[in-house]
């Protein structure tokens, strides 16, 4: 084999650099026991940007969660119109008469309408007289209060929806049996408000009626040094008249107005004392309520035969 002069084999540095062809060098890092790449492993990159998926999901779901909340606390707070019967509870003499309040908290809301549907046990409670509260004066639906069922659809003036705590109506029944019974709304009670359609109504409260047996017997005077006079009556026992009690029951549909509302009260005191200060008190408590003549007639009216007839 022939010998190769190794004077003519080119050396590594003799080559041309990629630099000196046109080339450019492709960067060289050093590789050693502590190499350390420059660019970061595709894998990592992957998993920083569904870590970073996860945080904005898990806000968002915190952030539905507190709106949630927030909007169940408004609800919560925010309720609608409620019925009730006030008093509640009642106790009455078997033959004598009360005056159970219809009442309306309207929650804030604007109710327009209130349509009354109730039942009572007519063998246990007559219906004596039914009487729309001054914010309900109009009817879709005239009351009715026979057979067992009372029922209207009373409503504010078009201009003017009720805002806060009134009567709708107050009922005067009489009872007639001893041992309880109700006075019921029924799933027909109903509440119109203002700029919604459907029944706002939130809540009903019933009343219980308790008919007793008439107490008979002597009053016991107090001790006292002083000898109790026997009491001589003034008005034939026959004729049962409205207690101040119940007759400041009857003042309920003026608690809005302290002056109207002490009026009312000053009448009642006039009762079995002098019929025509009754009357005038009558006058005085209906012309401070502003109401159209025919109204305000109907009223004086109602107001002689409650407080002073």
């Amino acid at each position: 084999m022939d010998k190769v002069d190794a004077s003519t084999v080119p050396k590594i540095n003799d080559l041309d650099s990629p630099v000196s062809s046109g080339i450019p060098p492709t960067p060289q890092e050093p590789v050693g026991p502590d190499y350390t790449p420059s660019h970061k492993p595709k894998t990592k990159n992957l998993l920083m940007i569904i870590a970073g998926f996860l945080l904005l999901g898990g806000l968002a779901a915190s952030m539905f969660a507190l709106s949630q909340q927030g909007d169940i606390r408004s609800r919560a707070s925010n309720t609608g119109p409620v019925l009730s019967l006030l008093p509640s509870t009642n106790t009455v003499e078997i033959g004598q008469e009360k005056n159970i309040a219809i009442s309306v908290n309207t929650n804030t809301k604007l109710v327009t309408s209130v349509h009354l549907d109730m039942t009572y046990n007519k063998n246990a409670i007559e219906i004596v007289r039914f009487t729309k509260g001054p914010k309900f004066q109009n009817a879709l639906q005239e009351p009715s209060t026979d057979n067992g069922k009372i029922t209207a659809i009373l409503t504010t003036p078009i201009t003017a929806p009720f805002n806060g705590t009134a009567n709708v109506a107050i009922i005067r029944i009489k009872v007639k049996t001893a041992g309880d019974s109700m006075i019921r709304f029924t799933n027909d009670s109903t509440v119109t408000v203002k700029g919604t359609t459907g029944n706002a109504l939130a809540g009903k409260h019933n009343a219980t009626i308790t008919g007793v047996t008439q107490v008979t017997g002597t009053i016991t005077p107090a001790t006292t040094s002083t000898p109790t006079p026997p009491i001589t009556p003034n008005a034939p026992t026959n004729t049962p008249r409205q207690t101040k009690l119940e007759c400041a029951q009857s003042c309920i549909p003026f608690q809005e107005n302290v002056k109207i509302l002490a009026n009312c009260l000053t009448a009642c005191n006039q009762i079995n004392k002098n019929p025509k200060t009754c009357e005038a008190q009558c006058n005085t408590i209906i012309t401070d309520l502003n109401l159209p003549p025919a109204q305000q007639t109907l009223w004086i009216t109602k107001c002689k035969q409650q407080f002073c007839d």
